[in-house]
């Protein structure tokens, strides 16, 4: 946050703006290899997306800091393993979380709390390893994990009953059921998908 304020300031009191834009300015270009570095921080392309940052290493430790300046979206991976690929980390949790900052998508937040007793981690023993349902939009997210890009296995379930949900498609359309069973406490215990049980972990 700090760099965004600096950035748009006409003063900051730990560095000029104007040198830290100068910082974060391509100066050396390798366009074959699409490898941009400024002053301590390297610049690259996603699509339409422009990053800044650093990343670093040293035995046993990864991390990467992102920045795009644009969206003001900044995104921080710390990892305690040497075959972490913290960059692809960043770019992940930046496609999770950018859709739900930028202004032009920006509508009333949500209400949460209805989603809670779903939400969670469910086993997907023996087939897999486990699945997360987490409150989306007006409904509800399901993804398999581990995966290094969630947002393309990302399924949204819609509300259609009293603890039941379909899955949307791509198209909008409604897919198969997803029903929970839900526990003396209030939460859920377990969902059924196809016909089978998927127990809470």
């Amino acid at each position: 946050m700090w760099q965004f304020r600096a950035r748009d300031a006409e003063g900051d009191p730990v560095l000029d703006p104007r040198t830290l834009r100068e910082m974060q300015r391509p100066h050396w270009v390798d366009a074959e290899l699409q490898l941009f570095r400024g002053i301590g921080f390297g610049t690259w392309k996603d699509g339409t997306n422009i990053f800044v940052g650093h990343g670093g290493h040293c035995p046993g430790y990864r991390s990467q800091f992102t920045v795009n300046l644009d969206k003001k979206i900044a995104v921080t991976v710390l990892s305690n393993a040497n075959a972490a690929d913290a960059t692809r980390y960043a770019k992940a949790l930046f496609d999770i979380v950018s859709p739900t900052v930028r202004k032009e998508e920006r509508k009333e937040a949500p209400s949460f709390a209805s989603m809670d007793a779903y939400t969670g981690s469910y086993s997907d023993y023996p087939w897999g390893g486990e699945t997360l349902i987490v409150a989306w939009g007006d409904g509800l997210a399901m993804v398999d994990v581990p995966d290094i890009e969630p947002m393309k296995g990302l399924e949204r379930l819609r509300k259609t009953g009293e603890h039941t949900f379909r899955r949307v498609l791509p198209d909008g359309s409604l897919g198969e059921e997803v029903r929970f069973e839900i526990g003396a406490d209030g939460r859920a215990t377990r969902y059924w998908r196809h016909s089978n049980p998927w127990p809470r972990t």
